[in-house]
């Protein structure tokens, strides 16, 4: 879990490849599903930075706000063990679904939360996962604000290992796009099947 904590925490200058594939981990694979498609998907990650502003359905806000990579990284510390029992269970029973009820509440309740706790505020959390959340927060605020003093260099690194990845050179996805498709000519006209709708009487 300390890796996860302190994940924007290394030197720019001389990162360890471990630090680098935390990192890709964390913008490119676990947060996206902590931020949602909507404004986190491939169109956007692999071309802007999460502090980044972005509109969808008319709603314009930080692609990833400060209290958004906060929970991400309470429901890590939260779920983590939760979810390797799951894991593990499922890969010694693959044809099984997880265990649920009484007896198995290790393969249901999180660190600071449980399923049993009902519908109540903060969905069950305790009081201490709260507080690590808002201790997450504040860490994550003033790491913005420290990004945007030195102009979001460790944001445009984690932008530069996404793009890397996945080979992506366009400014922008509509870009991309474009750069892939092919022009069509006439010799890929000529030679492109075409579908022939017969009548009943042919």
């Amino acid at each position: 879990m300390e890796q996860v904590k302190n994940v924007w925490n290394f030197d720019l200058e001389r990162p360890t490849q471990q630090q680098r594939d935390l990192l890709l981990w964390w913008v490119d694979i676990f947060l996206p599903k902590i931020a949602g498609p909507e404004w986190f998907d491939e169109d956007h990650r692999h071309y802007q930075l999460m502090s980044d502003k972005c509109t969808y359905n008319k709603f314009t806000r930080v692609a990833v706000p400060a209290s958004t990579e906060a929970f991400a990284m309470a429901a890590f510390e939260n779920w983590r063990t939760k979810w390797m029992l799951q894991f593990q269970f499922q890969d010694e029973n693959p044809h099984s679904g997880i265990p649920r009820g009484r007896g198995n509440e290790k393969y249901e309740d999180g660190k600071w939360s449980t399923p049993r706790m009902g519908q109540k505020a903060y969905g069950g959390w305790t009081d201490v996962g709260i507080d690590a959340f808002v201790a997450y927060d504040q860490q994550v605020v003033d790491f913005r604000k420290e990004e945007e003093n030195n102009g979001r260099v460790k944001q445009l690194f984690a932008l530069d290992l996404m793009r890397r990845a996945h080979n992506k050179t366009a400014p922008s996805a509509a870009e991309e796009g474009k750069k892939k498709r092919k022009p069509t000519t006439a010799q890929d006209f000529l030679h492109k099947p075409k579908k022939i709708a017969l009548r009943d009487d042919e």
